[in-house]
């Protein structure tokens, strides 16, 4: 159970400002109250407690790791950086596996218990204030952006880019068979370059069954086909367009079909 809690105070201006509290010691923690001041106080109320909730996790993830504040392990550690950024993928795991840390598991945005779009809204609050730890690391130290800085904000950018395909708009149905949900551009392109039938090391002992392999693979992940309906397949499936010289794939059930 989380011994964290979000509570919002009324300051004199009237203006809100919401705290992560730890409850053993009714104090706020130390960087996120600092965090809050910095760069979300003049944002909304539900604003502030939106990326808090994204803290508290990242909070919950971190004492269930290590048994141990992350606030404490953090300046325990003389403010290393690469303590937290190393964790971000065991953390987006955390959040994919319904909060539970396991070492062994990979989804790849697969879990169909989990509300994607939330779950990029509170790796986009972390992202943020992990940012923002980095940047007051470098100012303590009197450095402008070192090398070590420039490489985790830069790690920090990948991980924004894979927010982006967390969220919701990019789990629609794909559109002309270029989207995908599991996969991220260069994995598409390495499991393309394996099974191509081009491939320098080809994994399969013959050229027909390359070709194959690769054909299955190329229609499971283009046009979202469930192996019952890729094994109903035929030469037949596969129609030709005379006005407009597209190639349609009629699936099982499917009115229409998906272009080639």
């Amino acid at each position: 159970m989380s011994i964290l809690k979000i509570k919002s105070i009324t300051l004199n201006n009237s203006n809100r400002l919401s705290f992560l509290f730890d409850n053993t010691t009714r104090l706020p923690c130390l960087y996120p109250m600092l965090y809050i001041n910095s760069s979300l106080k003049f944002k909304s109320d539900s604003t502030q407690q939106a990326y808090l909730q994204g803290i508290k996790q990242w909070y919950d993830f971190w004492r269930e790791k290590y048994d141990q504040s992350f606030c404490k392990y953090f300046r325990e550690h003389k403010s290393n950086p690469e303590l937290m950024i190393k964790e971000i993928d065991s953390f987006i795991l955390y959040l994919e596996s319904m909060k539970v840390v396991d070492q062994k598991l990979i989804r790849l945005g697969s879990n169909p218990s989990i509300n994607y779009n939330t779950l990029a809204h509170r790796l986009r609050a972390i992202l943020s204030y992990l940012n923002y730890l980095l940047d007051t690391f470098s100012q303590i130290y009197g450095k402008s952006i070192s090398p070590e800085i420039a490489r985790y904000k830069s790690v920090i950018y990948q991980k924004y880019d894979l927010v982006k395909n967390l969220s919701s708009n990019h789990h629609k149905a794909h559109k002309n068979g270029t989207n995908f949900k599991s996969l991220t551009e260069e994995m598409q392109k390495a499991l393309y370059s394996i099974m191509s039938p081009k491939a320098l090391e080809p994994l399969f002992k013959s050229k027909e069954a390359q070709l194959r392999n690769f054909l299955i693979v190329r229609l499971l992940l283009n046009y979202g086909l469930r192996t019952g309906e890729l094994l109903l397949l035929t030469l037949g499936s596969i129609k030709p367009d005379l006005k407009t010289h597209n190639t349609y794939l009629n699936r099982p059930g499917i009115v229409g079909g998906s272009t080639f």
